[in-house]
């Protein structure tokens, strides 16, 4: 004897297959790095995984390159470059950059300023230095996405915040907000994203030392 499931619960069903199928869509997110100074004071491999680590929930891949003098990229990479001496006219609590008419998708970070917020001295310990890989990875994460999408406002909260004080840079999860995440999809996978009027920079705000 056949048996038919009611048009709603079959409904129901299609919506989830499709869903699960929307979901298991990853767009792909270019990263060069560079650090011409040196100056990073723990494994590389730590920072990148704690910037894998924001952007996973958001199904959004990262693919990682070593930067250098003969560098060529594509187009839409994104270029992190580490500073470890802050510019004279950069504010003591910025902690990343990037320029909003940014056509080489360039985003800098300043580790001075970040350690400061950390309350972090010259000579990091170990355990210091594992703090600073995950801060230096929630603000590559956030500039990587300025640098996406330019003109992306600054969130109420999570990664994207206009200032990420010292508790949201060391807890064990930060993730990007729905309306981030969409406009960062929607420009990894070539499709337009509204054109929104935000800001470039990250600042530590007060941390809580």
């Amino acid at each position: 004897m056949e048996r038919r499931l009611p048009a709603m619960f079959v409904m129901l069903l299609a919506w989830g297959a499709g869903d699960a199928a929307g979901a298991a869509a990853r767009v792909r997110l270019e990263l060069v790095w560079f650090d011409p100074l040196n100056a990073l004071p723990c494994p590389f491999e730590r920072l990148s995984a704690a910037v894998d680590e924001v952007f996973r929930g958001s199904a959004v891949e990262v693919a990682w390159s070593r930067g250098g003098r003969d560098t060529v990229s594509g187009p839409g990479a994104v270029h992190v470059i580490l500073l470890g001496g802050e510019p004279a006219r950069v504010r003591e609590e910025t902690m990343g950059l990037v320029l909003r008419d940014n056509a080489s998708r360039a985003a800098w970070i300043f580790l001075g300023n970040v350690k400061r917020a950390l309350g972090v001295g010259s000579r990091p310990t170990p355990w210091e230095a594992r703090d600073l890989a995950r801060a230096l990875g929630r603000v590559i994460a956030h500039e990587a996405v300025h640098a996406v999408v330019p003109r992306l406002p600054h969130a109420g909260h999570g990664l994207m915040a206009a200032t990420l004080a010292r508790p949201a840079l060391l807890q064990p999860l930060l993730a990007l907000d729905t309306l981030s995440a969409r406009a960062l999809r929607a420009a990894l996978s070539g499709g337009t994203a509204p054109a929104y009027a935000g800001g470039g920079e990250v600042d530590a705000g007060a941390p809580a030392l």
